[in-house]
């Protein structure tokens, strides 16, 4: 390790320089002047002390003095030679270039980044030493960087983003070897600055992104491990609220570059993390910003932000995602297509590594979140994306087990999340619709979602009854549920569907199945029997002792069953036991 020693020389506005021990200056010196601070050493004991305008044109002298008395190759020569060093003095050598770079730092005001640039030169040195000992130096490093990402000055902040691309960009040159992560751990620095803490400001972020796009195209063919860091980032972009519209479209591409069929291998081997990257993007909702946005840098950057034109946001990149995610399912359902070991995507305790659940349910789980969107496209999309899986994979993948899991985990919090879109957010109602809501959105987006859902549920029963017998006790249960709805709305759409179950699925319904069916039947014409009436005294009172609304759903009910009873008993008749 060299042994080197940085003098600091401190002078007072005189000229005449301080004791070795001494950091105290007049208050005249600084009087009128703008008052910075500068760190003093002395006695073993350092500290930051404060100078005016009369000390920095004094010590801006005789620092070029100094200066002018080193020989700059020299300088050079102890950070070429770094490379000479053992592997734990160069360790150690990068260490304390790194605490010398922070104490630069230091000083929002003028911040020097000359030991920052050795940092990036030393590194680029002693890039081909051995994996062990390049990890150690890229870990001190690496921290660094983070942390100047985060300086207050945003040229220092881009500063130390570009040092990152140069050296990842040069890093990603060489070939990483089967079975190793370097390129992970290379990238990870920038999934920090992404995710953080410490938060960094928005503009970094932008250019963060624009950085990892421009590395996903120039070093496409070599990315290897790195492709987990760079869909972490870009799910990160998508979670962003602060983030512009383009900066996520930007995002949004490099996921659709490993989604191409020609390079749809990269996204086979890094599965776990490309489906919850477009599950993020599929519920990425980005607002509206007019033109350029202040603070956006200048240069390359600023370029590919102005090429894009703002507008409300729309649905093209969540519904291009839960394309992504059906096309996912479809090659997760192929016994030829290989998964690496220990995929998983699941946080179910329940739910080993080992079961097919493991990776399904997540993607189910992602889509019927989406049947909550309000855009009507993405609600329509998700909807059907789900029962489509369910309808063409489930058969021959599924088991019981998965089934009920798939049913209590997907299909039941389905319908609880319509239900909840529904209920009232507060205890008055007003022409029975839920207060504190647009009527428009309420129409648009509660009962003609109920009725897709239950119109897929019972195309999926009747596509696997023979499979989902065991399970019909829990959908006549969420039938139910709909048709004893507070909302007439819901209570008739539940009635249909029950219509179009009986209609659909009579004929192949098994004794024992019909029972339980008619069970229900009965069950809900005697919930639904409107017994208040009988209970008014019209001599009592003038009031009705009960909510009119209510007892005219129950008549509407009734008669909707006495309906769909007849159409039941005309055409299953023979089956009815």
């Amino acid at each position: 390790m060299f042994g080197v020693t940085f003098p600091t020389f401190i002078y007072r506005p005189s000229c005449e320089a301080l004791s070795p021990g001494s950091a105290t200056r007049s208050n005249a010196s600084i009087a009128g002047h703008q008052v910075v601070k500068r760190r003093a050493h002395g006695l073993g004991v350092s500290a930051l002390v404060a100078i005016g305008q009369d000390d920095r044109q004094v010590e801006l002298v005789n620092s070029e003095s100094v200066a002018s008395q080193i020989d700059a190759a020299q300088i050079e020569l102890l950070f070429n030679k770094s490379t000479q060093l053992t592997p734990q003095a160069v360790v150690h050598f990068v260490t304390q270039l790194a605490k010398v770079s922070k104490e630069e730092l230091a000083l929002a005001d003028q911040p020097r980044i000359f030991s920052l640039q050795k940092l990036v030169e030393v590194a680029d040195f002693n890039m081909s030493r051995m994996r062990v000992v390049w990890t150690k130096i890229w870990r001190v490093l690496s921290s660094h960087f983070v942390e100047v990402a985060t300086h207050p000055n945003v040229r220092v902040s881009h500063y130390a983003m570009d040092s990152l691309r140069q050296l990842t960009m040069k890093f990603l040159e060489k070939d990483e070897l089967a079975g190793y992560n370097f390129q992970a751990e290379f990238l990870k620095p920038f999934e920090c600055i992404m995710v953080g803490p410490p938060p960094v400001s928005r503009e970094v972020k932008d250019y963060l992104v624009y950085i990892i796009s421009y590395m996903a195209d120039a070093s496409f063919q070599n990315i290897r491990s790195g492709w987990k860091a760079v869909l972490h980032i870009c799910a990160a972009a998508a979670q962003d609220p602060a983030l512009s519209e383009a900066t996520i479209e930007i995002a949004f591409k490099v996921v659709e570059k490993v989604n191409a069929d020609s390079c749809y291998h990269l996204f086979l081997e890094n599965f776990t993390d490309g489906i919850r990257a477009l599950l993020s993007f599929a519920q990425c909702k980005v607002e509206k910003r007019p033109g350029k946005e202040a603070g956006v840098p200048d240069g390359a950057m600023g370029q590919l932000l102005d090429s894009f034109h703002w507008h409300e946001a729309k649905p093209e990149m969540s519904m291009q995602a839960i394309s992504y995610l059906l096309k996912a399912a479809e090659k997760l359902a192929d016994p030829q297509t290989d998964l690496p070991a220990g995929c998983s995507l699941s946080q179910d305790p329940a739910i080993s590594d080992g079961q097919p659940a493991a990776v399904w349910f997540p993607i189910l789980r992602g889509l019927s979140i989406l049947v909550g969107d309000p855009r009507r496209d993405v609600r329509a999309a998700a909807l059907n994306g789900v029962f489509d899986i369910l309808r063409d994979y489930g058969k021959q993948i599924f088991d019981e087990d998965m089934w009920r899991m798939v049913f209590n985990g997907v299909i039941k919090p389905l319908f609880d999340d319509i239900h909840h879109q529904l209920a009232p957010q507060s205890d008055h109602k007003q022409d029975r619709l839920p207060t504190g809501r647009q009527d428009g959105h309420w129409a648009s987006m509660g009962p003609p979602t109920c009725l897709a859902a239950l119109t897929q549920l019972v195309r999926l029963i009747e596509a696997h009854l023979d499979v989902l017998a065991f399970l019909l006790d829990d959908v006549l249960r969420l039938i139910r549920n709909c048709i004893q709805h507070e909302f007439e709305a819901v209570a008739r759409i539940g009635v249909e569907g029950f219509k179009q179950l009986l209609i659909c699925t009579g004929k192949n319904m098994k004794p024992n199945s019909w029972q339980k069916v008619t069970t229900c039947i009965l069950e809900l014409f005697r919930d639904s029997m409107p017994t208040k009436l009988m209970e008014v005294d019209v001599k009592a009172s003038s009031q009705l002792p009960f909510n009119k609304d209510d007892v005219v759903i129950q008549c509407v009910v009734q008669l909707l069953l006495i309906d769909m009873l007849q159409d039941a008993v005309s055409q299953h008749y023979e089956l009815d036991p």
